[in-house]
């Protein structure tokens, strides 16, 4: 019988490489109220300060403005980090982008992630409550701090074990910035090639294959050279038809190819 990792892999393996100028606009669903796309990894989700141009944003308005028939302003209802990968609502109306934002305003929304983290948990299941802050003025990135921070709660079960690392589904109840992130690297295990929380380095084969032979060249390309962390499934209730409706993206290809390497040779 096939295994969950094992689908994970063929559905991820079967995605069409995207090109690298340009983010690929993988819809996922899409009805009269919104649209569900798989944001690929290294592209921001929203402009800001510092990038106006070139986010997923600016692809997927770019996408409906020249697409036949239905033309909309796309509304992004949440983001993703640059490198996380998966599920965006985008709201293709006011009143249904405020219909879902209040949905996550309230946690109502189920969001689920998969991550490959460093270490293996002890237990198969957890929950992780500490309060997150932003860093000191000298600091990227998010810190804990039960004095300050906002109330951050994140439960997640190991679904899979390797030789040094474990394929987790991160489920955080609130959504603070870098939640899942910090939350993991908190109890010693952070996600793979995290930068800010973790060591950054990418993930080659060599670290886990025990007859890796590199090739003549001695280059070892990584396989996978951002975060592990995919944004895999959200439920929420339509606002086309008010009732339940849960989602779920494939894996990019980098990571199904890390998972598919692990699975290989990481046992």
């Amino acid at each position: 019988m096939e295994t969950l990792v094992e689908r994970l892999i063929e559905a991820g393996m079967s995605r069409k490489r995207r090109k690298r100028q340009e983010p690929l606009i993988d819809i996922i669903h899409e009805d009269s109220s919104i649209v569900a796309l798989n944001k690929p990894p290294g592209i921001t989700s929203v402009p800001g300060a510092v990038e106006k141009d070139g986010t997923f944003y600016n692809a997927v308005k770019k996408h409906f403005e020249h697409r036949e028939g239905e033309h909309f302003t796309p509304r992004m209802i949440h983001r993703l980090d640059k490198q996380t990968s998966g599920l965006m609502i985008v709201g293709k109306d006011t009143d249904a982008e405020r219909a879902v934002a209040i949905q996550f305003e309230r946690h109502q929304v189920r969001k689920e992630y998969l991550a490959v983290v460093g270490g293996e948990p002890f237990e198969d299941a957890g929950e992780i409550d500490q309060r997150i802050a932003p860093g000191r003025s000298n600091q990227s990135g998010m810190v804990i701090d039960e004095t300050h921070g906002k109330e951050a709660l994140t439960r997640y079960e190991v679904l899979d074990r390797f030789r040094g690392f474990a394929l987790l589904l991160a489920k955080p109840k609130t959504g603070r910035t870098h939640q899942i992130r910090i939350h993991l690297a908190s109890i010693g295990h952070p996600v793979v090639v995290d930068g800010i929380y973790g060591s950054g380095d990418p993930l080659c084969l060599s670290e886990f294959k025990k007859d890796y032979r590199p090739k003549r060249n001695g280059e070892e390309r990584p396989l996978i050279a951002r975060q592990a962390l995919h944004c895999y499934r959200i439920g929420f209730t339509s606002p086309e038809t008010s009732r339940p409706l849960t989602l779920e993206a494939p894996l990019p290809r980098d990571f199904a190819v890390l998972l598919k390497q692990l699975n290989k040779y990481g046992r």
